[in-house]
């Protein structure tokens, strides 16, 4: 599959073009310089092509700071993408940060196409499309991604350059990382990646969009989500913060696996519940990874605090530094073992011997002078695993003789880290 790098200094409308073409609000936009700081990728499909593309933040000049972290994250994906699209503001002049740019792309060697946004009327005076022309470009389209016009002529000429990107067939494993500002995220990403393809700062809340980035471990595909780091409701005051900590919910509902990094130093916070519970509701196997577990004494103390403060006794926990990769591999390992785990089937025979002893062990309920009389179990689904148990009167079990039989099947077929859903009907 091919990538195309979206490039441009900030506010020229990269993210709005972005979100046209993907066809969804990834990339945050807002009429504020520089809103997007982090890579953004995301799959396009247009008729039957499929391509990589990638949002960067706005080129600058500067060479200390996050600014400077944002030029080396531009650089990245303009070395690593196949095609570039170089946007500008055709509603204003040309900058010297455009020229700059310009510079520095005709130097890639990559294929570079010009992207004149902000063109709300296709039918400028000539002379002001010309002034574009200096940039050096043959190339050029004029687009308007607030109204989408401009991407059909666009798609058509790229189309043939691109036509060879084929869609990954191989199943993707998504990981949304996710935990409370500050907690490590970026730098344990980075650690797995063992490239800086996230911006890492010491400035709570650096990422705000979610990170996407693919790759391959043990010749499967992973996809990391980087997500926002979820703050309390008080300090959630401004809408970027709004729109990231949406998405990052919304990651951790399109994962598979719910990496949750807590800083061993601090222990559980009110964020982190916040967390365990929207990754529990959504049914997510979650990894509790203990970050700069160097730092502390006392793991084993932290470990069972953790878990009874999450209501998670059945959770996986990894202890790692991400600074130095420690445990980094065994994560990776964990991730594939809850895979695994998550998409297990037990077949009818071997469930209901199983069921059988523990029902002999835990008799069932008696209610209102009637007993439970449990038939037979199936399994329906994965991902979570979900059982069905067929009995006389649901009403009559109560949610703790369920979670006895939750227990049973756990020791019989392991779940290791993974939620299981039991569910009652009358037969």
């Amino acid at each position: 599959m091919k990538s195309v790098a979206i490039i441009g200094r900030s506010n020229v409308g990269k993210s709005t073009f972005f979100n046209r073409l993907v066809k969804k609000r990834i990339s945050i936009t807002q009429d504020i310089s520089g809103v997007t700081r982090d890579r953004v990728s995301a799959e396009v499909k247009w008729r039957d092509l499929v391509f990589e593309l990638i949002d960067t933040g706005g080129l600058t000049f500067k060479e200390s700071g996050i600014e400077g972290s944002i030029h080396e994250q531009a650089e990245v994906a303009i070395e690593e993408s196949d095609l570039i699209l170089f946007v500008v503001d055709g509603s204003a002049e040309i900058l010297g940060e455009d020229e700059k740019a310009a510079s520095i792309l005709r130097k890639s060697g990559k294929p570079v196409y010009l992207v004149i946004n902000k063109m709300d009327r296709l039918t400028k005076e000539p002379e002001l499309i010309y002034n574009f022309y200096k940039l050096g470009f043959d190339n050029i389209f004029q687009v308007s991604s607030e109204h989408g016009t401009g991407f059909d002529d666009m798609m058509k000429e790229l189309y043939p350059v691109l036509k060879d990107g084929k869609k990954d067939r191989e199943q993707t494993i998504k990981i949304a990382i996710s935990g409370r500002p500050n907690a490590g995220k970026s730098s344990l990403v980075n650690a797995i990646l063992g490239s800086n393809r996230t911006i890492v700062s010491s400035e709570s809340g650096t990422t705000r969009d979610t990170i996407s980035t693919k790759f391959t471990y043990n010749n499967s595909i992973l996809e990391l989500l980087d997500t926002a780091g979820i703050r309390k409701k008080a300090r959630v005051n401004e809408d970027i913060e709004y729109y990231s900590v949406v998405r990052a919910i919304r990651a951790i509902r399109d994962s598979n696996i719910v990496v949750m990094v807590i800083d061993a130093q601090d222990g559980v916070r009110e964020q982190d519940q916040k967390i365990a519970g929207l990754a529990s509701d959504a049914s997510k196997p979650i990894i509790i990874c203990l970050n700069k577990i160097d730092l502390v004494s006392n793991s084993k103390e932290l470990i069972d605090d953790i878990k009874e403060k999450l209501k998670f006794t059945h959770a996986t926990v990894v202890k790692i530094s991400a600074l130095t990769g420690k445990g980094v591999k065994n994560l990776l390992e964990k991730i594939f073992v809850l895979h695994e785990e998550n998409n297990k089937r037990i077949s009818t025979g071997i469930l209901n011997n199983v069921l059988r002893e523990i029902l002999i062990m835990h008799s069932p309920p008696t209610r209102k002078g009637k007993r439970v009389k449990i038939g037979y179990g199936t399994q329906v689904s994965v991902s979570p695993p979900t059982f069905i148990i067929f009995c006389n009167d649901p009403d009559l079990v109560h949610f703790s003789y369920l979670r006895r039989i939750e227990n049973g099947l756990r020791k019989a077929f392991g779940f290791e880290g993974v939620n299981i859903r039991i569910r009652l009907r009358k037969g």
